[in-house]
């Protein structure tokens, strides 16, 4: 049997092992308690990019199931969790959906959550799409090239006047100088950086 000396290394091993636990402890519940406000914009900003990505994924699904894309996100089967702080934009000739009202219907789009989130201005996300993303935005087929669709996203994550723009496209893009990949999300409005 092994026997320790009194304010030997085992027992300050004991010591530190408690303290570390201690500052993790800590550090977990001071987490719990941050209030939203103090979470860096960038983390905010990864919900859109998951979230395109997801819809891009569901589409590519539903196009091998299909043979056809689908400009519903019912049928694709994209509802973002709630609390969203974005609006996702299928196409723009239909009704989007109320975060938490599921209704059964058939909608092109999810509007950013209101209820939950009081910096939400859905009008102001709507508006804030270019024109030129916009005619992108949705299912478009043509005879020679195939179909393709591309989705956009807009959010308000600092409450200032600009609001951070993105989109996803099942084809590959040239948008400025930069060449974008299918199903790689693009900040068109960095609202992050401003």
């Amino acid at each position: 049997m092994e026997q320790r000396e009194p304010g030997g290394k085992k027992s300050w091993l004991g010591v530190i092992v408690g303290v570390g636990l201690i500052i993790v402890m800590f550090g977990l519940c001071a987490a719990m308690v941050i209030p939203s406000f103090i979470v860096p914009k960038k983390s905010m900003a990864s919900e859109v990019k998951t979230n395109l990505k997801a819809t891009f994924l569901a589409e590519k699904s539903y196009w091998a199931e299909k043979d056809v894309y689908t400009d519903r996100i019912e049928a694709m089967g994209f509802i973002p969790e709630r609390g969203n702080r974005y609006l996702y934009l299928v196409s723009k000739n239909c009704e989007l959906l109320l975060p938490g009202a599921w209704d059964g219907g058939s909608h092109c789009g999810v509007f950013g959550d209101e209820l939950r989130l009081a910096t939400v201005d859905n009008k102001l996300l709507m508006a804030s799409i270019p024109t030129s993303l916009m005619g992108e935005v949705g299912v478009h087929c043509e005879e020679d090239a195939g179909c393709d669709v591309t989705i956009a996203a807009a959010g308000n994550i600092d409450s200032d006047a600009t609001v951070d723009v993105w989109s996803v496209s099942t084809k590959e893009r040239i948008i400025g100088t930069d060449r974008v990949g299918p199903g790689m999300p693009y900040n068109h409005i960095n609202d992050v950086e401003k």
